[in-house]
């Protein structure tokens, strides 16, 4: 039965499953809408399989807004809610066929249609405000530029990534690797190193290697230097999220 692909889908299946409609012409109206998906296979598979499954638990992060308990990542996951709404809306609008489309479009595609134009004065904040592309590192910055001592942790942070950078080209050169061989990655606990399975074999028996685990995409793994490091740029990090 349940075949939901976001959190606050599940939430209202419960809902009609427990509480269903009574009004007769609630109920032939819900059941178009179905019909309508039905039908329409192209439509729902897009829906369903690239637009809704990325979709975040938006009723939970609404909650936080509104508590005012909201972080800087959930900011930046209604962001990328509202950017992916415009594609949804032109399922929709445009790709959606079949007798009952006409109604679909109002029920949903209007609402949301103003739901977009409604974000797009928060979509232009988070823009002018936040680095975006370190998000996808999993960093939630201010741009440095609204206040000095952000300015001033952030150059610290700069000419750490710097040396991070240069210290694998030495790092390759010390395990006879070819430099793009050896991948730099930055996760949650910070910067690692990281070779394929097949090149693991370069690490073993090197007593200035500390392995941190392997998955299927590599071996990941720092060294001394590496860690002072990463030990430093996680310092710096933690203050620039103090101070933002």
């Amino acid at each position: 039965l349940n075949h939901c692909r976001t959190a606050a889908g599940q939430r209202l299946l419960v809902q009609w499953v427990k509480q269903p409609l009574l009004d007769v012409r609630q109920i032939a109206e819900r059941h178009d809408v179905v019909e309508c998906f039905v039908d329409d296979t192209q439509a729902r598979s897009a829906l369903m399989d690239e637009h809704l499954k990325r979709v975040p638990d938006v009723q939970r992060i609404a909650k936080r807004f509104q508590s005012g308990r909201a972080s800087l990542q959930e900011v930046v996951r209604m962001y990328q809610v509202a950017r992916a709404l415009p594609a949804l809306l032109c399922v929709l609008r445009e790709d959606l066929g079949g007798r009952h489309a006409p109604l679909v479009r109002s029920l949903f595609a209007e609402p949301l249609a103003r739901l977009v134009a409604d974000f797009a004065k928060f979509e232009e904040l988070v823009e002018t405000t936040v680095e975006l592309e370190r998000v996808e590192r999993g960093d939630y910055f201010i741009k440095s530029a609204y206040n000095e001592e952000l300015g001033e942790v952030r150059g610290e942070l700069d000419r750490m990534e710097r040396a991070i950078e240069g210290l694998g080209a030495r790092t390759a050169a010390d395990l006879d690797l070819e430099p793009a061989k050896l991948k730099i990655e930055c996760a949650q606990d910070g910067y690692a190193f990281r070779v394929t399975r097949k090149d693991e074999r370069v690490l073993r028996d090197n007593p200035n290697i500390t392995q941190l685990g392997a998955k299927q995409n590599g071996v990941r793994f720092t060294n001394r230097r590496m860690s002072e490091l990463n030990e430093q740029w996680l310092e710096q990090r933690y203050a620039y999220e103090r101070l933002q």
